[in-house]
């Protein structure tokens, strides 16, 4: 009798923990494509609410980059790699060429831009990130 009963006991034990293990797994499931629709939406809701911040941070300074090329040269292959610290509200702190173009007069019309820009839009929580690496490449 007793090792009946140990035997049952240990019967339902079992296929109560295997119960437990599809309920948790059943949950598991449910909660990761409850995750997965909610990412969607979001992602979905950016790309649909208009430009993305990287654009709108580019639309800030494009238009302050002033460089003239001689239209019968080919256009030249330059990009200036630009680390600008950034206060909460969007003013520039600081900014400093973290790889040069090769080319000065285009890597000092970059800065040049971002001095004139003076402030960066914020993103959807009304805050610059507090450091940017920006690339800058010519009729881009």
């Amino acid at each position: 009798m007793k090792k009946f009963l140990l035997f049952f006991l240990l019967l339902t034990t079992s296929s109560l923990w295997a119960n437990d293990e599809e309920k948790a797994r059943e949950i598991r499931d449910r909660n990761l494509k409850r995750l997965q629709e909610m990412a969607g939406q979001v992602s979905n809701s950016v790309k649909n609410d208009g430009p993305s911040y990287a654009e709108k941070i580019r639309a800030a300074i494009k238009p302050n980059i002033i460089f003239k090329i001689n239209p019968n040269e080919p256009k030249p292959n330059l990009r200036t790699t630009v680390l600008v610290e950034v206060e909460e509200d969007g003013l520039i702190k600081s900014r400093k060429i973290v790889t040069s173009s090769g080319n000065g007069a285009w890597d000092a019309s970059v800065i040049n831009a971002l001095d004139k820009t003076q402030r960066i839009p914020t993103d959807i929580n009304g805050k610059a990130p507090p450091k940017l690496e920006i690339s800058f490449i010519p009729f881009d």
